[in-house]
């Protein structure tokens, strides 16, 4: 009895202290074991994967990610230390250090309900080393010597981030995209976001109250995976031929937009891709045409200054060669050809007399040439692009065999490109086969009343210079890791033979002959084979308007690139062999020679190019200028002696076709100055005149073996 009673003292005892305990930690000392806690607490932080880089094909670095840092505050600590000058005196230091507005600084400090409230992102390196300064410091106010000082790392922190940095600005600007508060929001940013974001880390490590890690603890870390690095088939130098030829024809036509694709016809892989105006990747906010955030920022309602202001930002950030759709016109006419040579339509020696109109049931559709062609081989309608006829060619394919091809070269369907695409849908882009007549296939065969995407044209096109092989474009050219080693390759896909490759080469021939002689003359190139075909087509959703468009594959007997020029709505010349071909042709030209295709010269265009200068020095004025007329130069004399003293050129040197050679007939002749001619818009023959008449060289640069009815549309001095 007694143990019994000894043993529940015992146990009384111990469970009256551990009571005792109990009350002390929870009421008398709580105050001071939290604070404790506080000290030694487990802290669980995302750990950013750093995004991939994207390169050009040759390795130039297009996009890169950079080390930067988010500066955070713990406001509900703020107002836990309960101090108005501490907080007053943190809002100024942030302010100032941060390059912050004060209000916007204080706003955050009263989000009482928060341990974490990001003040600024993507933070740059000095500005960072200020606030690990800060970190450094404690605030005491100096009215109040009994308080004790409050350390600024209790309440601000630093995480690291990273900015995306783009070192070309504008280049490729639609296709590269950028990178928003939650990755990739346009382009290749946005459409390989997956690839290139990575996978964040993650890291528990036991901290104090200002979030330093505690020394000798055991962290507990996850580390993040880099995401994939991609290498673009873009070429930068091929872009920036392009680009300059875009930005040439946008601003001479102040035409809403200009785009343009090159395309490897074998492959599919984009070479450039591009549109007019553009915009900077690193400040993608500002709006780039001119006069435009004046006029939005004029705009009274807020609401609608808003939107205005947001859709304007939209417009400049789409990829036009992929997101917007058009009327074709006729660069859609080799598909009918190719078409109509496939299912034995049209046979090779028959003819059409084109009148300068048709009438298809009840509704009339005029030529473009008014008075008409008169009669034309398939060949000669491709060529004088001619509208009548194609409405009759299409008529004898018939709706089914129409859509037939239709859909085979593409136009119903997206091109699969790793890129945002705009949607076709029948009824929308296209005719729904229910409303789908004879009326609506006459104005479709020659490219109007559908729309298409740039992408979806060039890549149609690109199968008839391939031998007839519909290829899945693509932009991604392979994915590397951080060491460099390859992940994976693209691999070309074919995705169906749309036309036999001898309907193909027919279609290349007769595209050949509208460059040579036809529509597409300002596409010549000397030396290399242009196929091509001209378009200049209504915007049917906004009459008055057109677009002007050309585009070709060369060199046409070994196709190795497509181009594709678009002009929308040019003010003035709408026509698109007078402002889309010769920007084609420049692109063609630099392309070509930059890729080491070997020019192949005809005969014809061997004595155009390589006229020499005679000698001509110590012989007579009436025999010097004998000679230069059997060559088939012109001269000009200065001086008026009998005796050639001096010549220029000189003996030997280059002449092009029509070259003028100067003598000199005395011994003091100088050189005289002359006035350069403005030659932009006259004729070929104009400008041979009034280069003659200033005593003056021009290389015309172009098609030089049949240069009738060609205008010069731009010179250099």
């Amino acid at each position: 009895m007694r143990c019994a009673f000894v043993l529940g003292l015992l146990v009384f005892g111990g469970f009256g202290t551990s009571v005792a305990s109990l009350v002390r930690v929870q009421f008398v000392q709580g105050e001071e074991y939290r604070a404790k806690a506080e000290l030694r607490q487990l802290l669980d932080e995302s750990t950013p994967a750093k995004r991939g880089t994207i390169y050009d094909i040759n390795g130039k670095v297009l996009a890169e990610s950079a080390s930067v840092w988010k500066i955070y505050i713990n406001p509900k600590k703020i107002a836990e230390f309960a101090n108005d000058d501490f907080r007053e005196d943190l809002i100024k230091k942030l302010s100032d250090y941060l390059n912050l507005d004060e209000e916007t600084v204080r706003a955050a400090t009263f989000k009482e309900n928060t341990e974490y409230w990001e003040v600024k992102k993507k933070v740059e390196f000095d500005e960072k080393e200020k606030i690990v300064r800060l970190r450094e410091e404690s605030y005491k106010n100096p009215s109040a010597e009994n308080k004790k000082a409050i350390a600024y790392k209790y309440v601000v922190g630093i995480r690291a981030d990273e900015k995306r940095y783009y070192p070309y600005g504008t280049l490729a600007s639609a296709v590269i995209g950028f990178c928003g508060v939650d990755g990739g929001s346009y382009g290749v940013e946005k459409s390989c976001d997956e690839l290139l974001k990575g996978t964040p880390g993650r890291t528990i490590t036991v901290k104090d109250a200002g979030n330093d890690a505690i020394p000798f603890q055991l962290d507990n870390v996850h580390d993040a995976k880099n995401g994939a690095n991609l290498v673009l088939t873009i070429d930068e130098h091929i872009q920036h031929y392009l680009e300059n030829g875009l930005t040439e024809v946008y601003n001479s036509s102040k035409a809403a937009g200009a785009y343009g694709i090159v395309m490897d016809v074998q492959t599919g892989a984009i070479l450039a891709m591009a549109g007019k105006p553009d915009y900077d990747l690193n400040s993608p906010e500002t709006l780039t045409i001119e006069g435009l955030a004046e006029k939005i920022a004029s705009v009274e309602d807020p609401e609608q200054r808003k939107a205005d202001l947001q859709a304007a930002k939209g417009n400049q950030w789409l990829n036009y060669c992929t997101q917007w759709t058009y009327e074709p016109g006729s660069v859609f006419k080799p598909i009918v050809s190719a078409a109509a040579i496939e299912e034995k339509k049209w046979s090779p020696g028959e003819t059409y007399n084109c009148t300068g109109r048709t009438t298809i049931l009840d509704t009339s559709f005029p030529c473009h040439e008014r008075s008409g062609h008169g009669v034309l081989n398939l060949s000669g309608a491709l060529a004088k692009s001619c509208n009548t006829f194609f409405i009759t060619l299409g008529q004898r394919l018939g709706t089914e065999v129409f859509r037939k091809y239709f859909e085979a070269f593409g136009f119903m369907e997206k091109t699969g490109i790793e890129l945002n695409e705009a949607a076709t849908a029948a009824g929308a882009t296209y005719h729904a086969t229910e409303k789908f007549g004879k009326v609506q296939l006459a104005s479709s065969s020659f490219g109007q009343s559908f729309e298409v995407t740039p992408l979806q044209m060039i890549t149609a096109i690109s199968s008839i210079a391939n031998g007839g092989k519909l290829m899945q474009p693509y932009i991604v050219a392979r994915q590397l890791d951080d060491a460099g080693n390859i992940i994976s390759v693209t691999k070309p896909i074919v995705r169906r033979q749309v036309i036999s490759a001898t309907t193909a080469a027919a279609v290349t021939d007769m595209m050949e002959i509208v460059v040579t002689g036809g529509s597409g003359k300002n596409a010549y190139v000397p030396g290399y084979s242009v196929a091509g075909k001209t378009g200049t087509s209504q915007k049917l959703s906004k009459p008055g308007f057109y677009v002007g468009s050309f585009v070709c594959f060369a060199p046409a007997d070994d196709a190795r690139i497509a181009v594709l020029i678009l002009v929308d709505e040019p003010q003035g010349e709408v026509g698109g062999s007078r402002i889309a071909a010769p920007i084609a042709r420049e692109v063609v030209d630099s392309t070509l020679k930059y890729l080491n295709v070997e020019p192949k010269y005809s005969q014809s265009e061997l004595v155009l190019l390589n006229t020499k200068a005679p000698e001509l020095i110590g012989k007579s004025v009436a025999n010097a200028k004998q000679i230069l007329e059997s060559t088939g130069l012109s001269y000009k004399t200065i001086g008026n002696g009998d005796t050639v003293t001096l010549q220029n050129p000189a003996f030997n040197q280059g002449l092009p076709k029509n070259g003028i050679v100067i003598l000199y007939t005395e011994k003091d002749s100088q050189m005289v100055n002359t006035t350069v001619p403005d030659f932009v818009n006259r004729s070929i023959d104009d400008v041979y005149e009034m280069a003659l008449d200033a005593g003056i060289n021009v290389k015309v640069v172009g098609n030089i073996t049949s240069p009738s009815g060609l205008i010069s549309y731009k010179q250099n001095v």
